[in-house]
């Protein structure tokens, strides 16, 4: 009899605790549902955010840039050097690329990576001229 109220008791326990973590896991579903909710919510932001921006840019140059994206894990866009190579090829520029990237008035590319060039000193610096 005595071992058949300790099991009782065990089973008891043992039936709380699988109540307890039970609702642990309902509280953790219930914060993923919240976390996933607020992430699409971000998302959804930062894609009206991004057709703002790109409603500002010419269509060409989006054009070109979307072009370039492909695959997408491609990086279209890449720094120069302070040694004048590019960051992806490691390719030296001519003196005439460099030229045209200090003007900032176009885009220019790298003749070996095809990549968009920027300089970070030049976008640091607020040198470069910007049409948004």
């Amino acid at each position: 009899m005595e071992k058949l109220e300790t099991v009782e008791e065990q089973i008891r326990k043992l039936k709380e605790e699988i109540q307890s973590e039970q609702e642990i896991i309902q509280g953790l579903r219930q914060q993923g549902k919240e976390q996933r909710e607020q992430a699409r919510d971000k998302v959804a932001e930062l894609k009206d955010e991004r057709w703002k921006l790109v409603d500002k840019l010419d269509p060409e140059d989006y054009h070109l840039y979307r072009k370039l994206m492909r695959p997408p894990e491609f990086v279209a866009i890449t720094e120069l050097t302070g040694q004048g190579l590019c960051k992806t090829c490691n390719v030296q520029v001519e003196p005439q690329v460099l030229n045209r990237l200090y003007i900032g008035r176009e885009m220019v590319f790298c003749s070996n990576c095809g990549r968009v060039l920027y300089l970070q000193e030049s976008i640091e610096s607020g040198d470069a001229e910007t049409e948004i």
